[in-house]
């Protein structure tokens, strides 16, 4: 677990997505984000989380922290049972504060600068109810990140819960600060550039987890920490790379109606050098953003 310090506030997020889970248990993760004065939201200086449910009409009560005898930030949710986690929408606007904020200062720390979002100002506003709706996008007009939610086959899917859903929108408001000239309109490539970054980035956010890999990593024969080995053959079996490789599980599975499906799954897509000017179907940005024509 991360040790608090004065310059960091440690919170408690779900750190793959619900849907894979390792002895029928979510995984969760206590992560560092930088430590800043947090009003009811969470509301900081980059980040500011409105929990409006446009659909039903509902604003959430905001989230406030607890301090501890010396003033620090005490996460409420760290003991908390995965149901909770599940079902609460207080963890729903931690989850989403602390995954946004951690990817900005994973591109800061790369780029060894502070870097802006996609439109004028410091701040984005995120809301983890958007809308009821399978779906979840950035939005440079309204400086903000819009996660929806909806009823699958198993109950209530929410984006906000998705470790890679939260990184990947993230990404786009980044990369949009960035080279903001790369959402304009142009070739089909542009955009596809944008959803497959995006991909890439939320997928490559797993790895900075070590507890969560040593969870996967602990399903295999030989990985419960008798010693730090593996099979070659399990690193390369499809549930353990579709866990690890795959992008939000669980809106995969419910959208598409294939239990273990992902919304994409590029490690699993078998190159096709004709795909792009001879198929339809992979005009659209985020299927083409998969690369089915690299050799």
């Amino acid at each position: 677990m991360p040790k608090t310090t004065d310059a960091t506030h440690t919170l408690r997020i779900i750190a793959q997505d619900p849907a894979v889970r390792v002895k029928g248990e979510i995984l969760t993760a206590t992560v560092q984000v930088p430590a800043e004065k947090l009003w009811r939201g969470p509301w900081g200086h980059r980040v500011q989380v409105i929990d409006y449910d446009a659909t039903s009409g509902v604003l959430y009560e905001p989230l406030t922290y607890p301090t501890d005898g010396k003033g620090r930030l005490v996460d409420p949710f760290a003991q908390q049972s995965p149901a909770t986690l599940i079902t609460d929408p207080r963890f729903h606007q931690q989850n989403v504060y602390a995954i946004v904020m951690r990817t900005l200062s994973h591109f800061e720390r790369v780029l060894g600068r502070r870097i802006s979002w996609g439109f004028s100002g410091h701040q984005v506003k995120v809301s983890p109810h958007a809308f009821e709706d399978a779906n979840a996008f950035y939005s440079e007009r309204d400086h903000g990140l819009f996660f929806g939610y909806f009823t699958g086959p198993k109950g209530r899917v929410f984006s906000c819960l998705s470790h890679d859903v939260v990184v990947h929108e993230t990404t786009h408001a980044l990369l949009d600060g960035l080279r903001e000239r790369f959402t304009d309109p142009s070739s089909p490539d542009q955009a596809a550039f944008h959803e497959g970054f995006a991909d890439v980035v939320a997928v490559l956010s797993v790895f900075e987890l070590p507890e969560t890999i040593g969870r996967l990593l602990s399903l295999a024969p030989g990985g419960n920490g008798s010693d730090k080995r593996v099979p070659r053959k399990f690193l390369s079996d499809e549930p353990f790379v579709r866990a690890l490789l795959g992008v939000a599980e669980e809106l995969g599975a419910a959208i598409y109606g294939i239990p273990g499906r992902s919304l994409r799954a590029s490690y699993a897509t078998k190159p096709d050098p004709t795909a792009y000017s001879q198929r339809a179907d992979w005009r659209e940005p985020h299927r083409r953003g998969e690369r089915p024509g690299m050799p």
